[in-house]
């Protein structure tokens, strides 16, 4: 094998030399592209969650007197939660004994909210909450807060033997970073 900077014996160049390339006299120009938040559930400032349980409804409804729209990873975010029993009859008594709020920012989970104690939520009482949710890990784009209620349900109308059921649900909270949009 060997190595030439001219064309083998034998072989014409049909190539031309190309032209040095001029230099050019405009600059590039950096264009910023604004990333648009996307849309969260409590941008209207309230929503609404059903969670069947078997024989009857847990109904959560999530609200706030904040702009959620504005919500970042280092703003402390206040959330109204009040949960109710729908489909069930009012001799059966359901008691709320955990309910405990999570929160995900995709770096961190932790415990932001535990009411642990015995809430009769038997038709019509509601159970009623603030949940203060703090600062999250600097950069988050999103917040996953998951609620979890452990339910005591009566097996029969003054029985004071109960079943435990477990509500899962949850609350998706899209944050604004450097640069994002509304």
């Amino acid at each position: 094998m060997t190595s030439s900077s001219k064309p083998l014996g034998g072989t014409k160049s049909t190539s031309s030399p190309t032209a040095k390339p001029s230099p050019s006299s405009t600059t590039a120009s950096a264009t910023v592209t604004k990333v648009a938040r996307a849309s969260g559930a409590l941008d209207t400032g309230t929503v609404t969650h059903r969670l069947k349980q078997g024989n009857f409804t847990v109904q959560l409804t999530y609200w706030t007197s904040d702009n959620a729209k504005t919500y970042t990873a280092e703003s402390i975010k206040t959330i109204n939660v009040a949960a109710h029993i729908e489909d069930a009859d009012s001799s059966h008594r359901v008691t709320i004994s955990t309910f405990q709020v999570t929160q995900d920012d995709g770096t961190n989970r932790s415990v932001v909210a535990t009411d642990s104690g015995k809430f009769d939520v038997t038709p019509p009482y509601p159970y009623n909450t603030v949940v203060t949710v703090p600062a999250a890990t600097a950069g988050a784009t999103a917040l996953t807060l998951t609620i979890r209620m452990d339910l005591l349900v009566e097996t029969a109308p003054k029985a004071n033997s109960y079943y435990r059921s477990t509500a899962l649900d949850t609350l998706a909270l899209p944050l604004l970073t450097n640069g994002a949009t509304r």
